[in-house]
């Protein structure tokens, strides 16, 4: 088939899009990615050394006319003009903003349409207003309740979605997607591009005596990380000097983690290393303890699934995980780590002690997360799925 995917993003880089597209491409399906060139320096057109074709939405005038919203005329152009010289057999939104142009022109060529809503958009938007200091921006364009409005007309019109988990299925089907047209495709890791080089990395190598806390991912209000900060206060009381936390990424809430780091005088035990290249973050993953996903209880993270979880399981870094539905029911089946009370401190710095105080069972939490990949919680067992879901529509057509 001829799939046009819409992303209201920059590629590159998005591991899921890098994911999906390989996915398709290895079916044997060809495949052209409008995207976002927030930048303009990228080039309009190009084809990749894997195939994958991009035309990137052009960084034209004020930046308002190149917003990645489904009202832009500037994406309304764009993604026409695209879908009438490529002529494709289906058409695939990566998340909300560009669901409603997709169905719109997948409508008006008669093929039909996916949207890939890898997560639940209008509780991560009200994440933002919760847990974030929410730009002007983010006001202006970004309103939960009209999100929520786009999102129950999309999934009343679209073929099929597709979900990071089980409760986000769940959660459409709430809100009018018909029973039978969700396939679950996880954020799993491929074990082709997290595969460590054996590099050395410096602050590793600084703490090679100490129990390291590792945290990667976006810095969001919601991902809990102020509590796994005041939980290094209990754990440096207890045993002072044993533990270091590491957090890997950036985000909006950055400056005010390192701002309370700082406040609570703890900025010897926890280093902020940025975004780092997604080539270096198994390196970073194996050299480490413990993982974590402090995650706050809403209904943002109670319907998402963080690929986070996943990679640590790979590299076979056992995990302490806040209670949440999505990572009760990984972390029971795998039995890779403990779950921990969401937005507790002492009781993660509980659980994060008793992980080092019992060095036996968090072994085995490792390999119960290395046989957890093993037995299907894996890139290879979903890109399957997705390439199952498209085939059923290349048959049907």
């Amino acid at each position: 088939m001829k799939i046009l995917m819409v992303f209201d993003g920059d590629y590159p880089w998005d591991v899921r899009i890098e994911k999906v597209t390989r996915s398709l491409m290895g079916g044997g399906h060809e495949v052209l990615l409008v995207c976002r060139n927030k930048s303009g320096a990228a080039p309009r057109h190009e084809r990749l050394n894997d195939g994958l074709r991009i035309e990137r939405v052009p960084a034209w005038g004020p930046a308002a006319l190149s917003l990645p919203i489904f009202l832009s005329p500037l994406w309304i152009y764009a993604i026409r003009v695209a879908a009438r010289r490529f002529r494709p057999d289906l058409v695939l939104a990566r998340d909300l903003p560009m669901a409603p142009l997709a169905v719109d022109v997948a409508r008006a060529h008669k093929i039909p349409v996916v949207a890939d809503l890898a997560e639940p958009y209008p509780d991560s938007l009200r994440s933002i207003y919760q847990f974030n200091n929410p730009s002007f921006v983010d006001r202006l364009v970004r309103n939960p309740k009209l999100a929520d409005w786009v999102e129950r007309a999309v999934v009343r019109r679209i073929d099929e979605a597709i979900v990071v988990c089980p409760e986000a299925q769940s959660r459409l089907e709430r809100i009018g997607l018909p029973t039978g047209r969700c396939t679950v495709v996880r954020n799993t890791p491929d074990t082709e591009s997290l595969v460590r080089t054996g590099q050395t990395v410096p602050v590793l190598a600084e703490w090679r005596e100490k129990f390291v806390i590792l945290f990667s991912g976006l810095l969001a209000g919601d991902r809990g990380l102020d509590t796994a900060i005041q939980a290094m206060q209990y754990l440096e009381k207890k045993r002072p000097g044993r533990f270091r936390l590491l957090i890997v990424g950036d985000g909006p809430v950055q400056e005010a983690l390192e701002a309370q780091t700082h406040q609570l005088k703890l900025s010897e035990c926890i280093r902020f290393l940025g975004r780092v290249p997604y080539g270096e973050l198994a390196d970073i993953i194996a050299g480490c303890s413990l993982g974590i996903l402090p995650f706050r209880q809403c209904p943002h993270i109670d319907a998402s699934l963080a690929n986070k979880l996943f990679e640590y399981m790979s590299l076979g870094l056992p995990v302490v995980a806040s209670d949440v539905p999505p990572h009760r029911r990984v972390i029971e089946d795998a039995g890779n780590g403990v779950l921990s009370p969401a937005g507790d401190a002492e009781e993660l710095s509980q659980a994060i002690l008793h992980c080092d105080e019992n060095p036996e069972q968090l072994a085995a939490y490792a390999q119960a997360g290395l046989q957890g990949v093993r037995n299907g919680y894996s890139w290879d067992h979903d890109s399957r799925r997705l390439q199952e879901l498209i085939q059923r529509f290349a048959v049907e057509g």
